[in-house]
C-alpha cells in the first residue's frame, strides 16, 4: 500500500464537516461560519463557494446530483451541486432564541444521503444537561420518521451522547456516551457507565448495549467513545482519543438477537495507541486512518492485527475482542496542531482531512 498526499489548502475559517463527491474530484468542505466550499482536490482549485447557513455546517452529503448540508442550529439545505443552487431547505428548530443545538460529533446522513439523524442539546451544557434521543428524519419530505432513545434501559437520570456512527450499508446506528446516575443521598455516583447503544434502522428496535465501562468514580473521568463499523458491518471499533487510548474491537451481533447485553472486560491485550484522536474506517479495505491530537496521520491495519472470537448470541456475554500488535502501515506528522476532521471517499481510494492550523489536506491510498 502506498500514501500520498494529493494536495493542500489553507482556509479561512476552521472545516466543521467534509464529503467526496462520488467519481468525481470535488470535496465539500463546510465550515464554523455556515459556508460551504467546493474544491477540485486534483486539480488543486476552488470551483464554488455556497452560501445559506448562519451556524457551523456539522454535517454534509452528495448524493448523485444534490448536496445535502444541515447545520448547528438544525437547518436543512438540499443543494443542486450541477448549478451550485439551493433548491429546498427546512428548519426543525421550533424557535428563533435559538435554545437547541446540534453538536458535530452527534449530526450524520445515512451512506444513501436518504435519512438525516441528529442529537440536540439544550444550553448551557453540564453535567445534568445532554442528550438522550436521536431524531431520523428523511431528507427529501422534511419529516420525522422516528427516534431512537438512548440509554433508557434502567433507572438513569441522564442521558449524554457523545457521537454517533452509521453502518457502511446504512442498515445499523450506534450511539456512544454517558449514562449519569448520582445519588444526593448519600453521593454516590457509582451508577456512571459508559455505554454504546445500538439500533436497526430499518425499523428502530435495539439491537444491543455495549457496556464498555460499568463503573465511573464520577462523571469527570468520562472521555468521548468514537465508533466506526466495518466495511462488512460485521465488527465495531470504540476509542478513547485522548492520552493513552484504547482500541477494542467487537463483533456486531446480529440483528436477530434483539436487546442484549455485552460487556467489555478491560484487560492488558488492548491495544495501547498514544493519542489515537478521531479515527475513519475504510469503506472497501480493512484498516482504520487515525487523526491524533499532535497533528499525525496513522493509518492502522485492523484485519491482519486482530485476533476475533467468534462469540454466540446471545447467550454469550463476554462478546468483546481486543485488537493485538496492531500494525501501523503508514504514519506521518500533516500538522502541528490537531487534526479535527477526517473522511474516506466512497471507494476508499482517498482521504480528506482537516487540522486546527486551517490547512485541508488530501491523501491518496494506492
Amino acid at each position: 500500500m502506498e500514501i500520498q498526499r494529493v494536495s493542500q489548502w489553507q482556509v479561512q475559517k476552521s472545516i466543521t464537516s467534509l464529503a467526496f463527491q462520488a467519481e468525481t474530484s470535488c470535496l465539500f468542505t463546510g465550515n464554523q461560519t455556515g459556508n460551504i466550499h467546493c474544491y477540485d482536490f486534483k486539480g488543486g482549485s476552488e470551483v464554488a463557494t455556497l452560501q445559506w447557513h448562519k451556524s457551523p455546517v456539522v454535517a454534509i452529503k452528495c448524493c448523485e446530483d444534490y448536496l445535502y448540508s444541515f447545520d448547528k442550529l438544525q437547518n436543512l439545505a438540499c443543494w443542486n451541486i450541477n448549478t451550485f443552487q439551493i433548491e429546498r431547505t427546512h428548519t426543525y428548530s421550533s424557535t428563533s432564541s435559538l435554545p437547541w443545538t446540534v453538536e458535530v460529533e452527534c449530526a450524520k446522513f445515512t451512506p444513501n444521503g436518504k435519512y438525516l439523524i441528529f442529537g440536540i442539546y439544550s444550553l448551557p451544557r453540564n453535567i445534568t444537561q445532554g442528550s438522550s434521543t436521536l431524531y431520523m428524519v428523511d431528507t427529501k419530505t422534511t419529516s420525522l420518521v422516528r427516534t431512537f432513545e438512548w440509554g433508557l434501559w434502567s433507572n438513569v437520570d441522564v442521558g449524554h451522547i457523545d457521537t454517533i456512527a452509521i453502518s457502511k450499508d446504512g442498515t445499523l446506528l450506534a450511539a456512544s456516551g454517558l449514562n449519569i446516575n448520582f445519588s444526593a443521598y448519600d453521593g454516590d455516583w457509582s451508577g456512571c457507565r459508559e455505554l454504546i447503544d445500538q439500533w436497526c434502522i430499518e425499523d428502530g428496535e435495539s439491537v444491543c448495549i455495549y457496556e464498555h465501562d460499568f463503573y465511573l468514580f464520577r462523571p469527570s473521568e468520562h472521555i468521548r467513545i468514537d465508533l466506526a463499523f466495518s466495511p462488512d458491518n460485521q465488527k465495531i471499533l470504540f476509542s478513547q482519543g485522548e492520552g493513552i487510548g484504547g482500541l477494542s474491537l467487537w463483533n456486531v451481533p446480529p440483528v436477530e438477537s434483539r436487546r442484549i447485553t455485552v460487556s467489555a472486560e478491560h484487560s492488558g491485550n488492548m491495544l495501547l495507541l498514544d493519542s489515537p484522536g478521531i479515527f475513519d474506517w475504510s469503506p472497501t479495505k480493512d484498516f482504520v486512518a487515525f487523526g491524533s491530537p499532535n497533528g499525525f496521520l496513522r493509518f492502522v491495519d485492523i484485519e491482519n492485527a486482530a485476533i476475533l472470537s467468534k462469540p454466540t448470541f446471545p447467550q454469550s456475554v463476554e462478546q468483546t475482542v481486543h485488537i493485538r500488535n496492531v500494525a501501523i502501515l503508514f504514519e506521518h506528522q500533516c500538522s502541528q496542531l490537531a487534526i479535527d476532521q477526517l473522511c474516506f471517499s466512497q471507494t476508499g481510494g482517498y482521504l480528506a482531512l482537516s487540522s486546527q492550523d486551517l490547512m485541508l489536506q488530501v491523501w491518496q491510498i494506492l
